[in-house]
């Protein structure tokens, strides 16, 4: 009627899902120190809000990263994850102790009631997100 699994090897089976977890647990290692949480850098960790702004507009926006590394940091890539939001800045490098003012441009052409969105920061340390929100009133 049924036929249970039951494998000729259980050591076989065993070894596998050891491997499976041992990689699991290292990946969640790398995904925790890459996050920002463990960089020396302050920028902003909780959601920004702009505000609302007029379906149309563009809301100007800006933020402050510092470096609270001894080193020299280079800022290898800021990545607005919509086509929607727009910076002048592509890389740079900031010495010890420096800040940066990053701007950005939203376009809320389109992009009607609340809006989340990512902004994510690549450096040679690791990498960093910045969320920010914004209400688009309708056009009427």
């Amino acid at each position: 009627m049924f036929k249970i699994f039951q494998p000729k090897n259980l050591w076989a089976v065993g070894s596998k899902v050891f491997f499976l977890f041992t990689f699991l647990l290292v990946l969640h290692s790398v995904a925790s120190a890459v996050n920002g949480d463990t960089l020396k850098f302050d920028f902003p960790r909780d959601t920004l809000d702009i505000g609302s702004v007029n379906e149309g507009e563009i809301a100007h926006f800006s933020f402050t990263i510092k470096n609270h590394y001894e080193t020299i940091v280079h800022i290898n890539q800021i990545y607005p994850t919509c086509g929607c939001t727009k910076t002048d800045v592509d890389t740079f490098f900031l010495y010890p102790e420096e800040s940066k003012l990053l701007s950005f441009n939203f376009d809320s052409n389109g992009r009607a009631g609340l809006n989340y969105r990512l902004i994510r920061v690549f450096t040679e340390k690791g990498l960093f997100d910045v969320y920010f929100k914004v209400y688009v009133v309708p056009k009427e």
